[in-house]
Parts: C-alpha cells; structure tokens; sequence
C-alpha cells in the first residue's frame, strides 16, 4: 500500500514514514488506530481499527464536504455528524459493539494517524505522530506532521 502527500510546488510524492508506521503496526499486529479532530470543537473522534487513510478517507472526505456545503462550519454537530456516519457504516462495531470508536479531549498517544477538519479554511488534513514515548513527550497535534491536505470546497455530493 502506497500513501502519498501533495504539495502544490512539490507534486505528489511519497510518505515513507507513513509506510515505515504502518509496517510497524503490521509487524506487531496491531489495529490501526487513529483520531479524528474538528477545528473548534474539544472532542476527538477515537478509531481503533482501519484507522489509515485508506479506512477513514472515503467516507470522511465526502462526507466532510457535504457537511461544509449544506450547513457551514459548525464544529460540534460536524462531530457528532462524522461519528453518526462511521456508524451507519459499521452499525455492529468491531468486537461485539464494545470496540471500535470512543470520544475524548485529548490525543490518546497510540494512534497512528490524525485527522484535522478545518470547517473555516474548508480543509482536511492526514497528519502522522512525531511525538516520542521514550522522551515522555505528551501527544499534541503540534507535534504530528503534515502529510497530506485536502480542499473540501468543491463538488459537494452526500
């Protein structure tokens, strides 16, 4: 599986570290976990599987832009909203309706990517961690790098 960042003067090109986190995770046979945060509102979306882009985008991407589209920047129902979506999606869960998804105000550490909606500037970022558990660094959202950013602004569909 490939992952690619695009940068308006750089092109498309590869993320290694996206490959190298999820050969980790592979290796350990760990889910992929990941966060999904909306601009203005203090919850995080916590997913515990198929967290890579592969497993969030298709739904969130579309979905974000309708949202954006039909009802502006509202930052709090647009979470509710994604969870709501991922839900219709998935209505059995992972593991017997008791994993899967949670809610949170912070970053929980162990997720390998973080998703970042701006409803204001219309954009949705893919970051990956750069924060270091041996250095006893708190996850932060200043500390992931951006891979990826995607403009939600045209073509609204639902």
């Amino acid at each position: 599986m490939e992952y690619l960042a695009h940068s308006p003067t750089a092109g498309a090109r590869e993320v290694p570290a996206v490959r190298e986190s999820l050969e980790t995770l592979e290796e350990r046979e760990m889910s992929t976990r990941a966060q999904i945060k909306v601009k203005g509102c203090p919850v995080f979306i916590y997913k515990h599987c198929d967290g890579y882009p592969d497993g969030v985008l298709p739904t969130l991407e579309p979905f974000a832009r309708y949202f954006l589209a039909e009802r502006g920047n509202d930052p709090n129902y647009l979470t509710a909203q994604i969870v709501r979506k991922f839900a219709e999606l998935a209505p059995n869960g992972y593991h017997e309706d008791t994993l899967g998804w949670g809610l949170g105000t912070a970053l929980h550490g162990d997720e390998a990517f973080v998703y970042v909606i701006d409803g204001e500037a219309r954009t949705l970022q893919v970051r990956t961690p750069t924060w270091s558990h041996r250095k006893n660094e708190p996850p932060t959202l200043e500390r992931t790098r951006l891979e990826r950013e995607i403009s939600l602004r045209e073509d609204p569909t639902p």
